[in-house]
């Protein structure tokens, strides 16, 4: 709601937006099949973003349980195959409870006929219980006092690899773990990155409030955290997610998403990585994804 008490009128979304690269549309004919375009224009160097993916799936999901007293809890993705920009995704209840109901998504590449994504996806209401927090906000300087940047951490249009078409749409500022390719960088340090995000054009739900299946695409970005470990002659390297879970734990307050990137353990040409996302100071999702490491001529 806004400060006026007000609700906030839908408005379309901008063709570019958020909203419209990651709608979806009924099927016709077919119940429980949504069909989404996913453009171009929001893909990494591999393709379609994996964040942007789960984020279609998970809007499929809202779509087809169509229960507002219930809010996303969590969401287990795995990846099957690469996916094209046009897909439908087919939805079937699991189970539908007083308190809760759990869904399940199944990706398919429009064109190709292949499997892209499965994805396992929980609701809940909110209920009363006790409330704290055992995870410290990171101490770092506000978005404000950062320049913005390619997301490569260097400044806009910097760095050996050209910047995908996904970060033409946010504004991104690194605070803590600086690659191998940035000034300031040095050799050992952690395996972290903590990065300020933001969308241009800011996704919202018809209430007005921040829509949160806009964290997707942010807790899907956790090379840096891997890349700080390396050195300027091992670069560039890239990953293949294999799955990507994520919990939401409370409404995202304001636009600015602070990410703390944690790459905890690398081997065997695969990499386990843990996010923090954070939002006006308040722990608003935790990420969880296992990848597999490619090094690109």
């Amino acid at each position: 709601m806004p400060p006026s008490g007000e609700p906030v009128a839908s408005v379309p979304p901008m063709p570019e937006s958020f909203a419209a690269a990651t709608a979806v549309t009924p099927s016709p004919g077919v119940p429980g099949r949504f069909d989404v375009h996913i453009p171009p224009s929001w893909s990494t160097p591999g393709g379609v973003h994996g964040g942007m993916l789960v984020a279609a799936g998970l809007r499929a999901a809202r779509e087809a349980t169509d229960r507002p007293e219930l809010a996303m809890r969590l969401a287990h993705a795995v990846f099957l195959a690469p996916p094209s920009n046009d897909l439908f995704f087919d939805v079937v209840s699991l189970r539908q409870g007083k308190r809760s109901a759990h869904v399940r998504v199944t990706g398919t590449c429009g064109q190709q006929d292949h499997a892209a994504i499965d994805l396992t996806v929980v609701f809940t209401a909110d209920g009363e219980s006790p409330a704290w927090l055992d995870a410290r906000h990171p101490d770092v300087p506000s978005p404000e006092q950062l320049p913005s940047e390619s997301g490569f951490g260097v400044p806009a249009h910097g760095g050996p690899i050209p910047p995908p078409p996904l970060f033409d749409h946010l504004d991104v500022r690194s605070v803590i773990g600086m690659v191998p390719w940035a000034e300031g960088w040095t050799p050992d340090q952690p395996a972290r990155h903590v990065r300020w995000n933001r969308y241009l054009e800011t996704p919202r739900c018809p209430d007005g409030s921040i829509d949160p299946l806009g964290l997707l695409p942010f807790a899907d970005l956790p090379g840096p955290a891997v890349w700080v470990k390396g050195r300027p002659g091992e670069m560039p390297m890239f990953f293949l997610s294999l799955d990507l879970s994520i919990s939401f734990l409370e409404p995202v307050p304001e636009e600015w998403v602070l990410t703390d990137i944690r790459a905890r353990w690398v081997g065997s040409g695969h990499v386990y990585a843990e996010t923090d996302l954070w939002s006006g100071g308040r722990l608003v999702a935790t990420s969880t994804q296992t990848m597999l490491r490619r090094i690109v001529p």
